[in-house]
């Protein structure tokens, strides 16, 4: 699912009910602020997260770290990440991770 540039603030709750989902792109959408904590418990198919671009997004909520189907997760020039859950190292299918601009981290 692609909501690439797009002016959303937070990610509604139906969300959910796309547990089958294998891409969900949010790069370029500047004012994402947070994310739910859903997406690690209910998105349980999900392969790869980009969220390039998402320049107000502080950080990654927590059950995102148990997530053993991520492959990629594309961090890059989300500058007001300051830190990153310990739990990303139990990420055993992640092949890449972008972190590149995310200075304060």
């Amino acid at each position: 699912m692609s909501l690439q540039t797009s002016n959303i603030q937070k990610l509604l709750n139906d969300l959910v009910n796309y547990s089958h989902l294998h891409v969900l792109d949010l790069a370029g959408c500047q004012y994402l602020e947070q994310l739910p904590n859903f997406i690690g418990s209910k998105l349980v198919q999900l392969q790869e997260f980009h969220l390039s671009g998402c320049s107000k997004l502080e950080s990654l909520p927590d059950g995102i770290g148990g997530m053993l189907t991520f492959q990629h997760l594309s961090m890059k020039d989300c500058v007001k990440v300051q830190k990153l859950l310990t739990s990303i190292g139990e990420m055993s299918n992640l092949h890449k991770f972008d972190l590149l601009g995310c200075l304060n981290v």
